[in-house]
C-alpha cells in the first residue's frame, strides 16, 4: 500500500510541475492543485452517488455542498421512516422482550399469544352473535 501511496504522490507532483510549466501566468500553490485535483478525481463517483436513493438525509446535502450543485430532497423518504411492524407485548415484561404484529381489537394494545385468547367459531355460531 506505501508503494501505491508513493506512486499516487509522484504523479501528484508531476501534475503539478507539468501545469506549471503550461501556465506561467496562473498563480496556484501546490496545496490549492491537490485539492483541486483530488475534487476533480471524485467527482463523477460523487454524482453516482447521489443518485442512490438509499442514502441517509444528511449525506446528499453533503455531496451537493462539496460539488456545489443544488440537490432535490424530494425523492428521500420521511425523517420518521417506515411504519413499525413489530411492537413489545404490552403485558410482558420488558426483560422477555416479545415483539408482535397482534393488536387488541378493542384498544389496540400489542398483545402476544400468551396473553391474547382466540375464540373458535362455527360459521352458524358466529352469525348467532
Amino acid at each position: 500500500m506505501a508503494v501505491f501511496g508513493d506512486i499516487l504522490d509522484i504523479s501528484r507532483v508531476n501534475s503539478y510541475v507539468l501545469l506549471k510549466a503550461s501556465n506561467e501566468n496562473k498563480k496556484m500553490t501546490r496545496r490549492e492543485f491537490t485539492i483541486m485535483l483530488g475534487k476533480s478525481l471524485i467527482q463523477a463517483h460523487l454524482k453516482q452517488r447521489l443518485q442512490v436513493k438509499e442514502l441517509s438525509l444528511e449525506l446528499p446535502n453533503t455531496i451537493s455542498k462539496i460539488l456545489g450543485m443544488q440537490h432535490n430532497n424530494t425523492d428521500r423518504h420521511d425523517a420518521a421512516g417506515p411504519a413499525r411492524l413489530y411492537e413489545r407485548c404490552s403485558y410482558c415484561p420488558r426483560k422477555k422482550d416479545r415483539k408482535v404484529k397482534s393488536k387488541c381489537a378493542q384498544c389496540q394494545e400489542s398483545i402476544c399469544k400468551d396473553h391474547s385468547r382466540q375464540v373458535v367459531k362455527c360459521w352458524d355460531c358466529r352469525n348467532r352473535n
